[in-house]
């Protein structure tokens, strides 16, 4: 069975760390091919050192990991995110504030300018991707704004529609789906987000197993019994 295990929320907090149930959940799982679907903002090593290489990058999927081939077919870019993805994105393409594309993930340094900046580009007929639309997200047992509320303005402003390039998209399991050579009977997805981790999984016609840090033990336990 391959295990789409989502992260955050699931077994990990930004401000905490891993659960104390993470290393037990992959102990139960240790007879299936799991990977970490996660639309954290970071590449797929970033995220393996966040959960102490408790799983190898080339089985963790983000959305930097899924940009590389989008953002390829443009010669310019313009990006609100952090430095790491704007650096990865920078390597297949040129960032410009006169950009083909505008990509969006999560940063804490939002400015009025980059915002009107991306927002020029939209209107004047760039193309428009962005990480997730996740509202919000866990960060020391807290909800905290995620990438959805700058989303949510440049969609209003600007009249166009994004495409996502990570949850509840299709993308990461399309990308499983090709590599494993796989049936939608033997994939199941397991996150603590319906509108995210459910849709993905509704969406590709696959299981989905709703869980929180308390009850993930007991869920995939269950689960695994049927």
């Amino acid at each position: 069975m391959i295990i789409a295990l989502d992260l955050d929320g699931t077994i990990y907090d930004e401000g905490i760390g891993l659960y104390p149930s993470a290393r037990k959940v992959f102990s139960l799982l240790k007879d299936h091919r799991v990977y970490i679907i996660t639309d954290r903002v970071e590449t797929r090593e970033h995220v393996s050192r966040r959960i102490n290489h408790l799983i190898k990058p080339d089985y963790i999927l983000t959305p930097v990991f899924i940009s590389r081939t989008i953002v390829s077919k443009y010669k310019t870019f313009y990006a609100i995110a952090n430095k790491e993805f704007i650096s990865v994105l920078s390597q297949y393409s040129k960032f410009s504030e006169k950009a083909e594309v505008v990509f969006v993930g999560f940063t804490r340094k939002l400015t009025f300018k980059s915002l009107t900046c991306a927002f020029h580009n939209l209107i004047n007929g760039a193309d428009f991707y962005v990480t997730s639309l996740d509202k919000a997200y866990l960060s020391n047992n807290e909800l905290v704004p995620g990438t959805g509320y700058i989303v949510a303005s440049l969609e209003y402003i600007s009249g166009k529609k994004p495409n996502v390039l990570g949850k509840p998209s299709p993308n990461y399991l399309n990308y499983i789906f090709k590599r494993e050579s796989i049936k939608s009977k033997d994939v199941v997805v397991i996150g603590d987000n319906p509108e995210t981790d459910g849709k993905i999984a509704k969406n590709k016609g696959v299981d989905y197993l709703h869980v929180d840090k308390h009850n993930i033990l007991d869920k995939i336990k269950h689960y695994l019994k049927k």
